[in-house]
């Protein structure tokens, strides 16, 4: 069993954190400085305040360690942790904050104009003078599902959804998927990771490198993130294909001098393409990924075999159970989550007699693998009743290496692409666009190009809003 609390005691002084300061040294935090970190945040809290069991606490913050800590110091009092995405609109933080009840909202200096019924500057809770000692007692690790996280993620349309996850189904997960991959995890002794702290993703291998013993690296600006990658060279990397794609190209023109730990990349947001898997597996880099929900509290698929099924999710994950209505994956796990937070129309919507509709279409080959076909709300559906599936498409685009970004819709009932690329490869695009559509049936061609010289809108996943 994965008792979070214990694990932090038990690990005295061995490097929890470890990062650079501003003006670039290499700064460790070790496990007992974190707890003693964790202890004092949670006095603040509850002399301030009182009993902050129950209550909603909203974590604002650019910082990961003040994250991490606020976020534990919460965790500890029993308290309801809301982490907030500091990348969304301000219109949708203050929207998150009203939708979630937050009655404490702990913020980093940069974020004052953020308020609610109380609200807290980390700075000033987080002194880092460490009088007050973490004294570990077993009741720390002892949760009802009232202890949760409101992790809120946006779809490529609408507004955010807060997902109701019990914390101890987040470390169920963690030790569930984790603890069944020693030959993998026994090797890595540094994690670095990109995926942020609001991101059921983040939270799940931040968990995962406690539970594994690894150190926890992670970049303060997102422009430094290549840079931070070489310091730290480590054994693991969790990021999104975005910066996979980075990683490549820089090894590519470098070869792997500078990152000669790297040994394990675990991708998520996307699948990852499949020449940069193979590419990067012949310079002794295994790249993983597989398929998880926010709903599901990470749980969902596991890939063993990335070379041998490059294109597939992978296998079900232990304690999961993967079926499939009228074409639509659904996901069975004792660790989904309890439901949106104060909607229980969308609820109910998506979790059907134990079964978390996933909104993916999909199919089961004959080997056990899984495969996802496309998205049933971006479905296309052409007037001749032909349904094409814009994911499809997008993923045979991205194997133009000029393509930056691209966006497949219906348009006067024939499908159009939008494609983010630099000017100069337009020519060349349309080319290979072209050659494409030779190998297409008619009704799936695409009919126009629209180039665009801007990345197109997200969501506050990072993903292309439709």
């Amino acid at each position: 069993m994965f008792n979070f609390f214990e694990y932090i005691a038990n690990g005295k002084d061995r490097v929890y954190y470890r990062y650079l300061d501003e003006s670039g040294n290499v700064c460790e935090i070790r496990y007992n400085e974190f707890a003693d970190d964790v202890c004092e945040v949670f006095n603040y809290l509850n002399r301030k305040y009182g009993d902050i069991r129950g209550r909603h606490i909203g974590v604002l913050s650019n910082r990961p360690y003040q994250t991490m800590v606020s976020m534990i110091a919460a965790v500890l009092g029993k308290a309801v942790v809301v982490p907030i995405n500091q990348y969304e609109s301000s219109e949708n933080i203050e929207y998150i904050i009203v939708n979630a009840d937050v009655e404490i909202l702990m913020i980093s200096d940069d974020y004052q104009k953020y308020q609610a019924e109380n609200t807290v500057k980390i700075s000033e809770a987080l002194t880092g003078v460490r009088n007050e000692h973490f004294v570990y007692d077993k009741s720390m690790d002892e949760f009802t599902d009232d202890c949760y996280l409101i992790v809120y993620t946006s779809g490529t349309t609408g507004k955010a959804k807060g997902v109701v996850l019990p914390f101890t189904n987040i470390t169920g997960v963690v030790d569930t998927d984790l603890g069944g991959y020693t030959e993998i995890t026994d090797k890595i002794k540094g994690m670095y990771l990109t995926v942020p702290l609001y991101h059921i993703m983040g939270i799940f291998y931040w968990f995962g490198a406690v539970r594994c013993k690894w150190v926890v690296q992670t970049n303060q600006n997102v422009g430094d993130m290549l840079h931070d990658l070489k310091v730290f060279n480590p054994e693991l990397v969790v990021a999104t294909p975005a910066f996979i794609k980075m990683i490549d190209v820089y090894i590519r023109k470098n070869e792997k001098n500078e990152l000669d730990a790297l040994r394990f990349i675990i991708a998520g947001g996307a699948q990852l393409n499949n020449e940069i898997t193979k590419r990067l597996a012949d310079m002794g880099v295994m790249c993983m990924d597989g398929y998880a929900m926010t709903e599901t509290a990470g749980a969902g698929t596991i890939n063993p075999d990335p070379m041998g099924h490059s294109d597939s999710i992978g296998i079900p994950a232990p304690k999961v159970e993967i079926i499939f209505i009228d074409g639509e994956m659904c996901i069975k796990s004792q660790f989904a989550m309890k439901g949106y937070y104060n909607d229980p129309e969308a609820t109910a919507e998506c979790l059907i007699d134990g079964a978390m509709h996933t909104g993916d279409l999909g199919y089961v080959a004959e080997d056990g693998y899984l495969y996802i076909t496309g998205r049933k709300k971006n479905l296309i559906i052409l007037s001749g009743g032909e349904n094409v599936s814009p994911e499809e498409l997008e993923k045979k685009l991205y194997a133009d290496q000029h393509i930056k970004e691209c966006k497949v819709y219906e348009k006067n009932d024939r499908i159009s692409a939008g494609i983010f690329a630099d000017t100069e490869y337009h020519d060349e695009i349309r080319d290979f666009v072209s050659k494409l559509n030779a190998s297409l049936p008619i009704f799936k061609r695409i009919n126009n190009i629209d180039f665009t010289d801007k990345e197109f809108e997200k969501t506050g996943n990072g993903k292309i809003k439709r």
